[in-house]
Protein backbone atom coordinates (compact mmCIF):
# COMPACT_ATOMS: atom_id res chain seq x y z
CA UNK A 1 0.00 0.00 0.00
CA UNK A 2 0.71 3.76 -0.69
CA UNK A 3 1.88 5.55 2.58
CA UNK A 4 1.40 9.42 2.77
CA UNK A 5 3.24 11.94 4.83
CA UNK A 6 0.63 13.53 6.33
CA UNK A 7 -0.04 16.66 9.00
CA UNK A 8 -2.90 18.32 10.14
CA UNK A 9 -2.14 22.10 9.97
CA UNK A 10 -4.13 25.82 9.03
CA UNK A 11 -2.25 27.69 6.47
CA UNK A 12 -1.73 31.66 7.40
CA UNK A 13 -3.08 34.20 4.93
CA UNK A 14 -0.26 35.40 2.32
CA UNK A 15 -0.74 39.53 2.83
CA UNK A 16 0.00 38.75 7.01
CA UNK A 17 3.33 37.72 6.85
CA UNK A 18 5.49 39.02 4.23
CA UNK A 19 6.76 42.48 6.03
CA UNK A 20 7.24 40.59 9.29
CA UNK A 21 9.07 37.65 7.73
CA UNK A 22 11.56 39.43 5.40
CA UNK A 23 12.47 41.66 8.61
CA UNK A 24 13.18 38.47 10.76
CA UNK A 25 15.26 37.05 7.28
CA UNK A 26 17.14 40.15 7.53
CA UNK A 27 18.15 40.57 11.55
CA UNK A 28 18.91 37.04 11.98
CA UNK A 29 21.17 36.10 8.41
CA UNK A 30 23.99 36.79 10.60
CA UNK A 31 23.41 34.95 13.08
CA UNK A 32 21.71 31.78 11.46
CA UNK A 33 21.87 29.36 8.66
CA UNK A 34 19.95 27.04 7.35
CA UNK A 35 16.55 26.48 4.81
CA UNK A 36 14.34 29.35 4.84
CA UNK A 37 10.15 28.26 4.47
CA UNK A 38 8.95 29.24 1.13
CA UNK A 39 5.88 31.41 2.51
CA UNK A 40 3.28 29.72 0.50
CA UNK A 41 3.80 27.01 3.08
CA UNK A 42 3.78 29.12 6.11
CA UNK A 43 1.28 27.28 8.74
CA UNK A 44 0.77 26.21 11.88
CA UNK A 45 0.84 22.83 12.68
CA UNK A 46 -1.74 21.14 15.16
CA UNK A 47 -0.94 17.28 14.51
CA UNK A 48 1.94 15.94 12.40
CA UNK A 49 0.59 11.77 11.48
CA UNK A 50 3.54 10.43 9.89
CA UNK A 51 3.85 8.43 6.93
CA UNK A 52 0.09 7.19 6.97
CA UNK A 53 -1.56 4.13 4.72
CA UNK A 54 -3.69 5.99 1.83
CA UNK A 55 -6.63 3.45 2.82
CA UNK A 56 -6.49 5.22 6.41
CA UNK A 57 -7.49 8.56 4.83
CA UNK A 58 -11.10 8.69 4.97
CA UNK A 59 -11.32 7.13 8.62
CA UNK A 60 -9.02 10.33 9.28
CA UNK A 61 -11.65 12.63 7.70
CA UNK A 62 -14.63 11.31 8.57
CA UNK A 63 -13.26 11.71 12.52
CA UNK A 64 -12.57 15.18 11.83
CA UNK A 65 -15.49 16.12 9.63
CA UNK A 66 -17.03 18.26 11.98
CA UNK A 67 -13.82 20.86 11.56
CA UNK A 68 -11.95 19.58 8.79
CA UNK A 69 -11.86 22.57 6.04
CA UNK A 70 -14.75 24.54 7.85
CA UNK A 71 -13.84 28.05 9.10
CA UNK A 72 -13.71 28.83 12.63
CA UNK A 73 -13.32 33.32 13.20
CA UNK A 74 -10.47 33.96 15.51
CA UNK A 75 -8.78 36.68 15.93
CA UNK A 76 -4.44 35.64 15.86
CA UNK A 77 -1.78 37.83 15.60
CA UNK A 78 1.79 36.77 14.96
CA UNK A 79 5.15 38.51 16.30
CA UNK A 80 8.05 37.14 18.17
CA UNK A 81 10.33 35.23 16.53
CA UNK A 82 12.04 32.31 18.95
CA UNK A 83 12.79 28.61 19.19
CA UNK A 84 11.79 26.46 21.63
CA UNK A 85 15.44 26.05 22.86
CA UNK A 86 17.76 28.74 23.10
CA UNK A 87 20.44 26.69 23.88
CA UNK A 88 20.43 24.72 21.02
CA UNK A 89 18.12 26.31 18.98
CA UNK A 90 17.37 23.67 15.65
CA UNK A 91 14.44 25.25 14.76
CA UNK A 92 13.32 29.61 14.20
CA UNK A 93 9.61 30.02 14.39
CA UNK A 94 7.22 33.29 14.74
CA UNK A 95 4.99 33.15 18.00
CA UNK A 96 1.13 33.19 17.01
CA UNK A 97 -1.33 34.67 19.63
CA UNK A 98 -5.00 33.74 19.19
CA UNK A 99 -7.64 36.15 21.27
CA UNK A 100 -10.18 34.09 20.73
CA UNK A 101 -8.71 31.07 21.34
CA UNK A 102 -10.20 29.00 18.75
CA UNK A 103 -6.83 27.61 17.73
CA UNK A 104 -7.01 25.93 20.73
CA UNK A 105 -10.41 24.86 20.98
CA UNK A 106 -9.23 23.31 16.87
CA UNK A 107 -6.18 21.60 18.05
CA UNK A 108 -7.91 20.08 21.03
CA UNK A 109 -10.53 18.87 18.91
CA UNK A 110 -8.00 17.16 16.68
CA UNK A 111 -6.31 15.45 19.72
CA UNK A 112 -9.86 14.27 20.92
CA UNK A 113 -10.50 12.75 17.65
CA UNK A 114 -7.43 11.23 16.43
CA UNK A 115 -7.06 9.23 19.85
CA UNK A 116 -10.00 8.28 19.57
CA UNK A 117 -8.92 6.35 15.83
CA UNK A 118 -5.72 4.94 17.69
CA UNK A 119 -3.17 8.44 17.26
CA UNK A 120 -1.13 8.54 20.13
CA UNK A 121 -1.86 11.83 22.16
CA UNK A 122 0.50 14.42 22.06
CA UNK A 123 3.05 15.10 24.95
CA UNK A 124 4.14 17.96 24.80
CA UNK A 125 1.25 20.99 25.40
CA UNK A 126 0.02 22.73 21.88
CA UNK A 127 2.23 26.33 21.32
CA UNK A 128 0.73 27.34 18.27
CA UNK A 129 3.09 28.83 16.03
CA UNK A 130 4.90 29.26 12.47
CA UNK A 131 8.09 27.49 11.80
CA UNK A 132 10.13 30.40 9.04
CA UNK A 133 13.60 27.95 9.18
CA UNK A 134 14.89 24.95 10.08
CA UNK A 135 18.82 26.09 11.78
CA UNK A 136 21.76 24.00 10.58
CA UNK A 137 24.11 26.40 12.28
CA UNK A 138 23.58 29.16 14.95
CA UNK A 139 26.14 31.67 16.16
CA UNK A 140 23.96 31.28 19.68
CA UNK A 141 25.04 34.53 21.37
CA UNK A 142 23.82 36.87 18.45
CA UNK A 143 20.88 34.46 18.22
CA UNK A 144 19.78 35.26 22.04
CA UNK A 145 20.88 38.92 21.22
CA UNK A 146 18.13 38.61 18.63
CA UNK A 147 15.61 36.82 20.30
CA UNK A 148 15.65 39.69 23.19
CA UNK A 149 15.46 42.25 21.30
CA UNK A 150 12.04 41.24 19.68
CA UNK A 151 10.76 40.39 22.94
CA UNK A 152 10.47 43.88 23.38
CA UNK A 153 8.71 44.25 19.83
CA UNK A 154 5.22 45.54 20.21
CA UNK A 155 4.65 45.64 16.43
CA UNK A 156 3.03 42.65 15.81
CA UNK A 157 1.09 41.10 12.03
CA UNK A 158 -2.33 40.46 11.42
CA UNK A 159 -5.40 40.44 13.04
CA UNK A 160 -6.19 36.76 11.06
CA UNK A 161 -9.61 36.43 11.17
CA UNK A 162 -10.64 33.07 10.16
CA UNK A 163 -8.80 29.71 9.88
CA UNK A 164 -9.03 26.55 8.55
CA UNK A 165 -7.80 22.92 9.63
CA UNK A 166 -6.64 21.28 6.71
CA UNK A 167 -5.54 17.66 6.37
CA UNK A 168 -2.20 18.20 4.52
CA UNK A 169 -0.09 15.82 2.19
CA UNK A 170 3.82 16.90 2.70
CA UNK A 171 5.70 15.66 -0.39
CA UNK A 172 9.00 15.71 0.42
CA UNK A 173 11.92 17.19 -3.03
CA UNK A 174 15.09 18.02 -3.41
CA UNK A 175 14.14 21.55 -2.80
CA UNK A 176 11.62 21.71 -0.07
CA UNK A 177 8.23 20.00 0.51
CA UNK A 178 5.22 20.49 -1.20
CA UNK A 179 2.45 21.00 0.78
CA UNK A 180 -1.19 19.59 -0.65
CA UNK A 181 -4.31 19.67 0.77
CA UNK A 182 -6.41 16.69 0.84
Amino acid sequence: MALKRLFLGSFIEPALIPALYARIRADFKAAVSGKWVDEKNLHITHKFLGDVEESEIGRIKEALSASLDRPASCEMYFSQPSSFNLKKPRVLFISAEDKTRAIFEMNSFCERSLVKIGFAAEDKPFHPHITIMRMKSVNTEAFAALINKYKDEIEKAGPQREIRLSLIESVLTPSGPIYKII
